[in-house]
């Protein structure tokens, strides 16, 4: 696959700039899942980093989602802008053809900022359709200035090749922390299988978050289940076993087709594993062993980017009530009472050491913190928790 790093508002700001007068637009074809969240819940001095990906296999899922700049504003402030999109195959034969798909109208205070397109394409290549390159055709239309743009791109319908990317674990991780920002599913069997022969049971293995990591790949990418099929009687034991456990937890027809077909021998096992479920990371915390959901909420984000879990670990910094209760504790009657707050001392411990510490290593983190402390409704404690996360650390020369 090929994927690279799109600086879109660097871009588009500077078209902005330069062309006030007439209507700009940027198409952005990806596979990140996580677009709107990166558009939407960064507060605007943030610059979005998106990734762009010009190669997809059969059934795997990309959007195409416009960016709207130099347009003009009516009477009363209102932007409207609608676009047209054309996919036209290899052979110059038209793939699909939408006219008028809302671009936006909304009122605005100035015509200086970049728009993201409300109604966006989300497709994917059927078995039936040709290999090779695909053009796309865009027409941004102004409905209040009249005037029109047309962009073109292309993307490439290409065969999966199953291949090995990983030596050791560096490789690995490397993968691992930099799924957030390009997403590569297509290394996804190997990582599963690469991490099933060297980590899988091992010392510090966190197979819940883990699991939790693959099985939001493989829901987002249903196109590699079928591939896992093939893969599967190649497998030992023990790698069959974490695998069909991941299908189980997996969504859709897809993973429940693999495991229907599975010999008699590997249905047997899979019947011995029982109810397979795993904890729920926005669920209550109230056991130590939650920690683990806070966990899954982490590895949730790596393989997402996506917003959501980090606003639910911001939302458990309520449990900084509790954070003197470590002490307290000590000199306590060790009720059930008292063991609960030394619990949720250690939840808010843990929670809060992550979210900083995360914040100042990943710049989505922080950019989705800022966010919330300037937009969401936070209780008071949550709110002064997160401040003091926020707040640039004096260095102690």
């Amino acid at each position: 696959m090929k994927n690279k790093l799109f600086l879109l508002l660097l871009i588009l700001f500077s078209l902005a700039g330069q062309k006030l007068f007439a209507i700009d637009c940027k198409p952005l074809v990806t596979i990140d899942n996580a677009v709107e969240d990166k558009w939407s819940r960064q507060i605007s001095e943030a610059i979005p980093r998106f990734n762009t990906c010009h190669e997809v296999c059969t059934k795997q899922y990309f959007s195409i989602i416009p960016f709207f700049s130099g347009y003009e504003l009516d009477k009363t402030s209102t932007g409207n802008v609608v676009y047209d999109i054309e996919m036209m195959t290899p052979k110059k034969k038209t793939y699909f053809n939408q006219k008028d798909l809302m671009g936006f109208k909304y009122k605005l205070q100035g015509n200086k900022n970049v728009m993201m397109g409300e109604q966006n394409m989300k497709v994917c290549f059927e078995p039936e359709d040709e290999y090779g390159k695909y053009d796309i055709k865009l027409t941004a239309k102004d409905l209040v200035s009249g005037k029109k743009f047309e962009v073109k791109e292309t993307v490439e319908h290409i065969k999966y090749v199953q291949k090995k990317y990983f030596k050791d674990e560096k490789e690995f991780e490397d993968w691992f922390m930099a799924y957030s920002h390009g997403p590569s599913p297509e290394k996804t069997l190997d990582a599963i299988s690469f991490y099933c022969k060297t980590m899988l049971g091992k010392k510090n293995d966190n197979v819940i978050p883990m699991t939790a990591f693959f099985v939001e790949i493989l829901n987002s990418n249903k196109y590699l289940i079928p591939y896992l099929g093939k893969e599967f009687p190649a497998f030992d034991a023990s790698t069959k076993k974490y695998l069909m456990f991941l299908l189980a937890l997996t969504e859709g027809p897809e993973a429940k087709d693999v495991l229907d077909k599975l010999p008699a021998v590997d249905k047997k096992t899979l019947a011995d594993l029982g109810t397979v479920k795993l904890p729920d990371p926005y669920g209550e915390y109230k056991e130590i062993e939650d920690s683990s959901k806070l966990d899954m909420l982490w590895y949730t984000f790596f393989a997402t980017g996506s917003y959501k879990p980090i606003k639910q670990l911001v939302d458990l910094l309520s449990l900084g009530e509790y954070k003197e209760y470590a002490e307290k504790y000590k000199t306590s009657k060790k009720t059930p009472e008292d063991k609960q707050k030394l619990i949720y001392a250690a939840l808010f411990g843990a929670t809060r050491w992550a979210l900083e510490s995360n914040s100042n290593q990943e710049e989505l983190v922080h950019n989705y913190l800022v966010y919330i402390y300037n937009t969401e409704k936070l209780p008071d404690n949550v709110k002064a928790e997160l401040k003091e996360i926020l707040t640039p650390k004096k260095s102690k020369d």
